[in-house]
C-alpha cells in the first residue's frame, strides 16, 4: 500500500467527486441487449450531441454480441424525482439508430440515435464537445463511472411490469501510461492510457471502511473517463469545476495490476470526422488545427 493521502488531497478529491457525479448521473447510461429471458445489461455509454446529431459513445465490443445475434439495444431513461432508491431506477429505451465503427480504429464505437429516441431518454443530458478534451494529462486524477453487471436488480412494480435498479461504480485513479514492468497485452501507448486504482486505498465515504468493489468489472465497458484534476493548472487544494472533462472511453481492465485501460477521446473525434462531414465545422471550432483530425479528413475525402 502507498502512504495515506493527505487531508488536503482527500478534501479536493471529495469536492471534485461531488461536482462530477451529477454530470455523470445525467449523461452516462447502462447499455443492455434484448435476450430470450429479458434485458441483459452488459455495457455503459455516454450521451453526446454534435450539432443536430445525437450519439451514444461506448466501447466497440459492447456491440459485438447484439450485432452478431441481431439483438435490440437499450439505454435507460431516469426517474427525475423520488426517493434515494428511485434516483437509481431506470426505465429501458430502445436505442434505435445506426452503429458506426471502423476496422482500422481501436475499440470504440458510436451509435447515432434518432431525435425520437433522444426525447424518450427522459432525465438525461447530452454532453457536447465542450465537455470533452482529446486526451488526458498524465499524473492527473480521473474517474471511470460505469454500471457493473453485478449491481443490476430488476424491480417489479406493484401494478405489473418492472424497471431496473442500478448501483454505479465510481472508480477513481491516477492517470499514467504503461511501463515495461506492467507487461500489458493489447495496449498501444499512442492512443491508450491507464487509470491506476488501488482497491486497498478505496474508502467508502459513508462508512470510513474499504469500499466494496464488484468481483469483476464486467458492464462498465465503454463508460467515459473524466479528468477532474490537472497537474500544472491546479494545486491539490485548488481546482476548477469547468475543467471536468471527458478524456477517454474505458475499453479494458487489468485487475491483477489494479489498472483500468482507456482509449483517448481523440479516437472518438477521429471516428466522427471520418463518418460525418457535416460535423467538421463544429469539430474544428472545438479542436482547431489538430494534425490527427486533419489526417482523418484526408482519409474521408
Amino acid at each position: 500500500m502507498n502512504a495515506a493521502p493527505s487531508p488536503d488531497v482527500i478534501r479536493t478529491a471529495t469536492e471534485i467527486t461531488d461536482a462530477l457525479m451529477p454530470r455523470v448521473d445525467a449523461s452516462v447510461t447502462p447499455i443492455a441487449r434484448q435476450t430470450e429471458t429479458g434485458l441483459f445489461q452488459h455495457g455503459t455509454g455516454t450521451l453526446l450531441t454534435v450539432k443536430h446529431r445525437h450519439f451514444v459513445v461506448t466501447a466497440g465490443h459492447v456491440f459485438d454480441v447484439p450485432q452478431t445475434y441481431k439483438q435490440a439495444i437499450f439505454g435507460f431513461a431516469k426517474m427525475e424525482n423520488g426517493t434515494a432508491n428511485e434516483s437509481r431506477r431506470h426505465n429501458p429505451v430502445h436505442l434505435r439508430g445506426t452503429i458506426h465503427r471502423l476496422p482500422d480504429l481501436p475499440d470504440v464505437a458510436i451509435l447515432e440515435i434518432t431525435e425520437t429516441v433522444r426525447d424518450e431518454l427522459i432525465g438525461r443530458r447530452f454532453l457536447n464537445l465542450g465537455d470533452t478534451d482529446l486526451g488526458p494529462q498524465l499524473g492527473g486524477w480521473a474517474w471511470a463511472c460505469g454500471y457493473p453487471i453485478e449491481s443490476v436488480k430488476k424491480d417489479v412494480l406493484p401494478l405489473g411490469g418492472h424497471n431496473y435498479l442500478y448501483n454505479r461504480l465510481n472508480l477513481p485513479g491516477v492517470i499514467r501510461t504503461a511501463t515495461a514492468l506492467d507487461a500489458l497485452k493489447d495496449y498501444d501507448p499512442r492512443i491508450h492510457f491507464l487509470l491506476a486504482s488501488d482497491p486497498d486505498e478505496m474508502v467508502d465515504p459513508n462508512t470510513g471502511n474499504l469500499a466494496a468493489l464488484p468481483e469483476k468489472y464486467q458492464g462498465i465497458s465503454g463508460t467515459s473517463v473524466w479528468q477532474g484534476w490537472w497537474p500544472g493548472l491546479d494545486s491539490h487544494t485548488e481546482w476548477r469545476s469547468k475543467k471536468l472533462r471527458v478524456v477517454g472511453v474505458q475499453t479494458g481492465t487489468y485487475r491483477a495490476n489494479s489498472l483500468v485501460k482507456a482509449t483517448a477521446w481523440i479516437v472518438v473525434v477521429f471516428l466522427l470526422v471520418r463518418q460525418f462531414r457535416d460535423l467538421w465545422d463544429a469539430i474544428d471550432l472545438r479542436f482547431p488545427g489538430n494534425p490527427d483530425l486533419e489526417r482523418a479528413k484526408s482519409i474521408a475525402r
